[in-house]
Formats: structure tokens, C-alpha cells, sequence
């Protein structure tokens, strides 16, 4: 972790101390923390630090569905455009959707910001994390309607079963 990252959480994580234990309600400064540690989070996916992006994520755990004020860009949206592999599997992992649109028009998708940075490597990566969590979720269904399928095919069968005594 570079000493600007490092700095930054532990300005954010200082503000965030003070200001737990100030009862004054003034939520100008809340928001004010929320936003060193939401740029903090977003650089740290920009730089490729999973580390970083592991300890502002466990200390605020909001982080995840962070967004530039300028772009809207997640932090998926940051590692896609600095190729960062390591850190688009860890946001994936973390339930970051690897297909999430930016918030501000153009509306873009990391994958197209991985392209327009030509990260082709995390192009591909982001690619496979989207096919797999695409056939989970058809696996998914799949066995849910297996699984309805089977409730009423045993439904009919007590049904059945009760007519015919």
C-alpha cells in the first residue's frame, strides 16, 4: 500500500473515531467521512490495492456500493480501467457485479472501460466472471424448477393417493 493510500485511511479511520463519539447529530461531518473513506476505497481499486480495498471495505462495509461523484464509476469500474485482475476478482468476490453500470451518462460498464483503456487480460477476466455468475444463475433456476416440478409432481401423487381411498 502506497503512503498517500496509507494516509487516507488513516485519516478516514481518525474522523470516523472523533466523530462516533460526537452526540452533537451533526451529519455534515458523517458525510464528510463518508466521502474521505469512499475516495479512499475508490483510489485504492484504481491502484490495484486489494489490500487497501480489504480494510476500508471491513471498516465500512457501505464502501462496496461506492461511486465517483464525477463518473458514477464503482470501484469494479476503477480496477477494470488500471487492469487490475487481483482487485476485479476480489470486488467480485465481494458481490461487486462485474457487469454494473456507472451511475452518471454515458452510462458505461466496466468491461467497456476495460476495453476503452485496452486492459485486455481484465477484459477477459471480467468476461469469465460474468459467463460464470450468468450459468450460475441458470443453474440456479434450473434446480428451482426441478425442484417445483418435483413439489407438484408429489402433490399430484397425495392427491391422488387421498381419491383413490
Amino acid at each position: 500500500m502506497c503512503v498517500p493510500q496509507r494516509l487516507a485511511i488513516a485519516a478516514a479511520r481518525s474522523l470516523a473515531t472523533h466523530f462516533a463519539g460526537n452526540s452533537c447529530g451533526n451529519t455534515s461531518t458523517m458525510s464528510e467521512i463518508d466521502s474521505d473513506a469512499r475516495a479512499a476505497f475508490l483510489k485504492a481499486a484504481q491502484s490495484g490495492d486489494v489490500d487497501a480495498l480489504e480494510e476500508l471495505l471491513g471498516d465500512h462495509p457501505g464502501l462496496l456500493e461506492a461511486r465517483s461523484t464525477s463518473k458514477g464509476y464503482t470501484a469494479m469500474h476503477y480496477a477494470a480501467m488500471a487492469g487490475s485482475i487481483a482487485a476485479v476478482e476480489w470486488l467480485a468476490k465481494q458481490g461487486l457485479a462485474p457487469d454494473v453500470d456507472s451511475s452518471v451518462p454515458p452510462v458505461v460498464t466496466p468491461l467497456q472501460v476495460a476495453l476503452e483503456y485496452r486492459r485486455l487480460s481484465t477484459v477477459r477476466k471480467l468476461q469469465q466472471i460474468r459467463d460464470a455468475k450468468a450459468r450460475r444463475l441458470e443453474e440456479e433456476a434450473e434446480a428451482a424448477a426441478a425442484a417445483e416440478a418435483e413439489a407438484e409432481a408429489a402433490a399430484e401423487h397425495a392427491a391422488a393417493k387421498a381419491a383413490a381411498e
